[in-house]
């Protein structure tokens, strides 16, 4: 929202928009710690305003909401900062409350009834007044890292992102499928499917255990998270530097794209290596050759070669371009060479592309020439145009359903439109989602369930030590018999032990 032209500060050139907003939050957060201070406190007074929105209002402010919890520890997330959200019973009650919004009201919900509430947890309370808590000093594992970062996610009611496949239960199915996978992508050149199932039920979960798995095979991992990309979904000029952000390299310390792009840039020895892979790739044919080639003339009309090649790969240059036919095939291509110089710089095998919570597309507000867009940006990730690539796109199975009803009318226009491009092979992806039989993630059974109960019980010792609970095998029927939710059981444990560690 621009300020009246009184409140203007002449200094400043522009006002935060929707895509500088959360970075610029986070660098805040981290100068306040610089300077001294224990941390950030955001007190977001008379809440209760969003309930009474409009639809579209309401839902862009609830996914903020949702991005405060989603992000806080990510690569722009805010650094030791809380934040309070108070308002009347509107906003926790009722068709229009947080709570009406199943994402955000299964990160907000509390699981269980463990006291004290862990510090690091989202937490909900209706009363005027809260009481407060006392825990114990922090002591944070010097060996352990990952592991209290897990802690602190799932406390969040998000999925942990380090070691995942020790969290996971009833998986020698997936991973046989994953194994013969591989081995159709290295035969067959590339492969598309869709990952059903309700909110909570592991989507999320098996696609990071899918991750984990190609990164041990040496393949490169790439999200593709719609939860606000589908503003930006048919616009991959905009978008490129998030998919190359929200990436995970098989290489020592797990690099995203933008970490290995400087890398290969910030020295003259670094630089002389890529331009010699770029020489090589541009004598090709193809779209890697045309960027390669483009990168090449970039590098040479600059001032510092290794500063523009890191522009160019990273997509700076096309951040604030927009999203007709030549901008989205200059980033489509620089996906191309993107592939190509893995390959050759660092003997990567073919990527695994990963589009979680494609359901967002059929957020409320969304006109369907809006979702044409974003289908047609779909078309270039899930209709064949990537070389040896995996594709996996998870949703719910009522926006599966849309998309599949939706596909054959609105692909169909935008086949018939002449800025739509080659790479967007809109026909074979209206085709794959017509005959494609989606996956569905299957509940895990009660003994499963109690085997989950397990590993989080080792996970949290390897973080906390020993946490004795006299009654645990009581705690762990109850849970079972109450969360058929992975994401809830798991959560609901954690809170328990953490209680338990906290008031110790």
């Amino acid at each position: 929202m621009e300020p009246p032209r009184k409140a203007k500060n002449r200094k400043v050139r522009r006002s935060l928009s929707e895509r500088t907003a959360q970075r610029s939050l986070g660098e805040l957060s981290r100068v306040v710690r610089a300077l001294g201070h224990r941390g950030t406190f955001i007190l977001l007074a008379e809440g209760d305003a969003l309930a009474g929105r409009t639809d579209r209002q309401r839902e862009k402010g609830y996914t903020v909401l949702r991005e405060l919890v989603d992000n806080f520890d990510g690569w722009g997330g805010a650094a030791a900062t809380r934040v309070l959200l108070a308002g009347q019973s509107p906003l926790f009650e009722g068709p229009h409350s947080i709570l009406s919004v199943v994402p955000l009201r299964m990160r907000l919900e509390i699981p269980s009834s463990a006291e004290p509430v862990p510090p690091h947890r989202s937490w909900t309370t209706l009363a005027a007044g809260s009481v407060r808590r006392r825990h114990r000093g922090i002591a944070a594992p010097e060996d352990n890292r990952g592991g209290l970062r897990n802690l602190i996610r799932i406390s969040e009611g998000l999925p942990p992102t380090e070691k995942i496949t020790q969290m996971s239960v009833g998986q020698d199915r997936l991973d046989r499928t994953i194994r013969r996978l591989f081995e159709v992508v290295g035969r067959a050149g590339s492969f598309f499917s869709v990952l059903v199932g309700e909110y909570g039920s592991g989507k999320t979960h098996l696609m990071m255990h899918l991750a984990e798995r190609a990164l041990e095979d040496q393949r490169p991992v790439f999200w593709l998270n719609l939860e606000r990309t589908n503003i930006d979904l048919g616009n991959p000029a905009r978008h490129l530097s998030r998919f190359l952000e929200h990436s995970e390299l098989p290489l020592r310390g797990r690099p995203n794209a933008l970490a290995l792009a400087g890398r290969w840039t910030r020295s003259k020895s670094a630089v002389i290596a890529l331009e010699a892979r770029l020489i090589e790739i541009g004598s090709g044919q193809g779209h890697a050759a045309a960027a390669a080639k483009k990168a090449m003339r970039v590098a040479e009309n600059a001032r510092d070669p290794g500063f523009a090649l890191e522009n160019f790969l990273v997509g700076a240059d096309l951040d604030s371009r927009p999203g007709d036919a030549s901008y989205r095939l200059d980033a489509y291509r620089r996906i191309f060479l993107w592939f190509e110089l893995l390959a050759r710089q660092e003997e990567i095998r073919g990527p695994v592309v990963l589009i979680d919570e494609a359901e967002n597309l059929y957020t409320s507000g969304r006109p369907p020439a809006s979702r044409r867009t974003s289908l047609r940006s779909l078309s270039f990730y899930c209709g064949g145009a990537l070389p040896g690539a995996c594709v996996i796109m998870a949703m719910t199975p009522p926006a599966f359903e849309a998309m599949k009803r939706e596909a054959k009318g609105l692909l169909a226009e935008a086949g018939d439109m002449d800025t739509t491009l080659e790479l967007e092979d809109v026909a074979r992806f209206r085709r794959s989602l017509h005959g494609l039989k989606p996956d569905p993630v299957k509940p895990l059974t009660a003994p499963e369930r109690a085997e989950l109960c397990e590993r989080v019980r080792r996970m949290h010792r390897s973080v906390r030590g020993a946490v004795e609970l006299a009654d645990w095998d009581q705690r762990v029927a109850a849970a079972v018999k109450a969360h058929a939710s992975p994401r809830t059981l798991v959560r609901a444990l954690v809170d328990e032990l953490e209680a338990a560690w906290w008031a110790g």
